[in-house]
């Protein structure tokens, strides 16, 4: 539940309380959006956007009926709101599970040993050649743009640097397929 003090804040405009959800949730949101492939400035646009949404549904009296802490509920906000905007710009990786549970962030933690699909992944990644790592590391882990990759990469055009990305994740997708034989 979420307490009554964030919920009437939210409600009424409180600077006070707008202030505080910002400076205690800030730092750790941000960090916690770094498992996607978002540049600084994209998190941080998802961190207040995530916030806008939060008072909206307090002022629509939405919130009284959420189950999970505020923190829960802002984190997960902001999952679905990264999420679509890597769908939005086409940086959505075609082995991500979207009906993956809401990971708090005291649950995720990056000295876990990697489970079984990602340890596929890094297999086939390897088996990929040189341009098809140096492209999906490029778009998919760096966060750059289909032009950012044409500028830095040398490409002739950004319709060169699309079709190389969809070979190399139709290549990665198959020896993925491969391995699970």
């Amino acid at each position: 539940m979420i307490d009554k003090k964030w919920i009437e804040g939210l409600q009424t405009n409180n600077h006070e309380v707008i202030g505080a959800l910002y400076q205690e949730h800030k730092s750790a949101f941000i960090a916690f959006l770094g498992r996607y492939p978002l540049s600084e400035a994209e998190r941080q646009e998802i961190f207040h956007d995530s916030l806008m949404v939060l008072k909206k549904q307090a002022i629509r009296g939405q919130l009284q009926k959420v189950r999970h802490s505020l923190k829960t509920y802002l984190y997960a906000i902001g999952k679905h709101k990264a999420i679509d905007m890597l769908k939005k710009n086409a940086r959505y990786p075609i082995w991500a599970d979207d009906d993956l549970p809401d990971v708090q962030e005291d649950d995720y933690s990056t000295n876990e040993e990697p489970n079984e699909r990602q340890t596929q992944i890094q297999v086939a990644f390897e088996k990929l050649g040189k341009s098809c790592k140096k492209v999906l590391t490029m778009f998919y882990l760096q966060g750059l743009s289909i032009t950012e990759i044409k500028r830095v990469g040398g490409y002739e055009n950004e319709n060169t640097v699309r079709a190389q990305k969809s070979r190399c994740l139709k290549s990665l997708k198959d020896l993925i397929t491969k391995l699970n034989k």
